[in-house]
């Protein structure tokens, strides 16, 4: 951080970081479990509060972005909070928040566990799990 300019007091105080005018929660619409959460689509949805580019020469406002409170296969329960979008425009702010939520997907039963390594490479080669 530091080597780049950057105030490494914000490390210990985040209040030095900047912050956003304006929040949105996404709530869960049913009881289930989180089945599906569509990466590129969480990050189009950052880029469209303003956290990233749209389109080439957009100014990034370090102010915005998405918290994520749940995960795949977290269960919720109809109404509660699965993320928190920050933005300083309200525009930029619903359209980050109509894609994040057609991002994520939900069902009645948890879904299918995933492994959290698929493969180990080593200097002898990779080893699938």
């Amino acid at each position: 951080m530091a080597a780049q300019g950057g105030d490494t007091r914000a490390l210990h105080d985040t209040t030095l970081l900047p912050g956003a005018s304006l929040t949105r929660l996404v709530q869960a619409p049913v009881d289930g479990y989180v089945s599906h959460i569509d990466t590129e689509q969480v990050g189009l949805a950052a880029a469209q509060l303003g956290a990233g580019r749209v389109k080439l020469g957009d100014a990034i406002d370090h102010g915005c972005g998405i918290l994520l409170f749940k995960n795949y296969g977290d269960a919720v329960r109809a109404g509660e909070t699965v993320a928190e979008l920050r933005a300083n425009d309200a525009g930029k702010l619903a359209a980050g928040a109509e894609v994040l939520t057609a991002a994520i997907s939900y069902a009645v039963a948890a879904p299918a566990e995933e492994p959290l390594l698929y493969a180990t490479v080593t200097a002898d080669g990779v080893t699938y799990a």
